[in-house]
């Protein structure tokens, strides 16, 4: 093995005595991070009061870690203690479950639903959560807040498709409250010092007051189903049907809840920012909006289209991922090791925590031509990357993102749906402030005037 000998030391981001990086993470890890890359390169070590962090910043590092080494390169969150991040929130769903014999059973049963053939079938549904949404902007005369509408619909298209409700009624109120309890994950992953959850803080009650009305959410869910199981066939039918294979014991509602809740946040949060980010480089780029419309119009001409047209799409896809490279939902994918470890030239000290910049991957010099421009033709089926993993906005390796075809399915839809049936008038300009709360959001929201386009 490697020694401490025969590597490069890890060149360091300067802090502040004590606390280190730890205030500068708090405000912004994801300029924290991209600073650090730009002044030290692929691998540089900060400090969270007494933890050493690594920011991982090269696709061919990124594989060592989530793919051909992931056993060395543990999930944040353990069995053995309380947790600390989405754990919070999504206790031992599939994301943040830290167990891999669990966690691979929870994977082979949730799988079937995110097949791309199993997710055609539901274009219908999907569909309809789209034209709900288009109806209701034919009958304002505001500004809309684009983020919160991207919100809404993938919370709509989620729980039609997976749980076969639809909860439109308490979009806005479910939403508002993932956020915070994602905001509330998220700060509290950066903070050196962690108060128990039982004081009394300002911060400590609005999070509890946003898991209430999460887990309201999802537990009427379960209990309106649970008399009519089977009859379905979606997600939720699935796990209720689920049965231990030695014990013939079916999911607790604390089980069921886990997993509902990280569907149900997973799957339309990290969906909608990126559409967000996405209607705000429209915004700014109207010359690619127009030639999305016009592959829209020829491939659908004046009928609503459908997730059957993905496949003509092209270039809306494209537009798609070029917003999900600049802007990656997910830009940072935490991992820990617990004894020293080679990386590359370096030598990771033990007891650490690994973050795999993702963003700065997606802009890395060495993969990206120009990596800050926006440039939708750099992903024509034509051309090809220098590495797989210079672009993974769903993760990579075992832990790959499980929604990927449905997010892929659903936005594409919805970006084609849009321009179809309106003109969009994005009001922001650059710069576009972010903010990072396990997912990378527009910090102060996207107002957007839309004008219909039918006769």
């Amino acid at each position: 093995m490697t020694t401490l000998m025969h590597t490069r030391a890890v060149p360091r981001m300067p802090g502040i005595p004590v606390l280190g990086n730890a205030p500068s993470f708090r405000k912004d890890p994801v300029q924290i991070l991209a600073d650090g890359f730009r002044d030290h390169g692929n691998v540089v070590r900060y400090q969270i009061a007494s933890i050493p962090l690594y920011g991982i910043s090269h696709p061919e590092l990124a594989q060592q870690v989530l793919v051909e080494r992931n056993k060395e390169f543990l999930k944040m969150e353990r069995l053995d203690r309380p947790p600390q991040g989405l754990g919070l929130v999504g206790g031992m769903g599939l994301v943040t479950n830290p167990d891999h014999s669990s966690w691979l059973t929870q994977r082979r049963m949730i799988q079937p639903m995110f097949h791309r053939a199993r997710l055609a079938s539901m274009g219908q549904k999907m569909a309809e959560a789209v034209q709900s949404m288009l109806e209701r902007w034919e009958q304002s005369t505001e500004p809309l807040e684009m983020d919160h509408e991207m919100l809404n619909v993938t919370m709509d298209i989620i729980t039609r498709t997976m749980f076969s409700s639809d909860i439109s009624s308490s979009a806005g109120k479910a939403a508002h409250a993932s956020s915070v309890a994602l905001h509330f994950a998220s700060g509290r992953i950066a903070s050196p010092i962690k108060l128990p959850l039982k004081f009394p803080l300002p911060s400590h009650l609005e999070f509890h007051q946003a898991m209430r009305t999460l887990d309201s959410i999802i537990f009427q869910l379960i209990e309106e189903r649970k008399p009519q199981v089977g009859a379905y066939g979606d997600l939720l039918d699935m796990l209720l049907e689920a049965r231990d294979a030695d014990t013939g014991e079916g999911m607790t509602d604390k089980q069921l809840r886990d997993e509902l809740v990280t569907i149900f946040i997973a799957g339309h949060e990290t969906t909608a920012h990126s559409l967000a980010w996405t209607w705000h480089l429209l915004g700014q780029h109207p010359e690619v909006l127009e030639r999305m419309r016009t592959e829209v119009q020829k491939v659908a001409g004046n009928r609503i289209p459908t997730v059957a047209d993905q496949g003509q799409l092209t270039y809306t896809t494209q537009v798609f991922q070029e917003a999900m490279r600049l802007y990656p939902a997910a830009p940072i994918i935490p991992r820990r090791i617990e004894q020293d470890t080679p990386l590359g030239d370096h030598m990771l000290q033990g007891n650490s925590r690994i973050l795999v910049c993702v963003r700065n991957i997606h802009r890395h010099p060495d993969f990206w031509e120009h990596p800050d421009r926006f440039d939708p033709d750099r992903f024509e089926p034509s051309r090809s990357r220098t590495h797989r993993l210079a672009f993974m906005p769903f993760g990579a390796g075992a832990r790959m993102c499980i929604g990927n075809n449905l997010a892929m399915m659903e936005a594409v839809l919805i970006l084609a749906s849009v321009v179809q049936r309106f003109d969009v008038q994005v009001l922001t300009r650059e710069p576009l402030a972010h903010e990072f709360a396990i997912t990378l959001r527009p910090r102060d929201g996207i107002p957007t005037r839309v004008h219909s386009r039918q006769p």
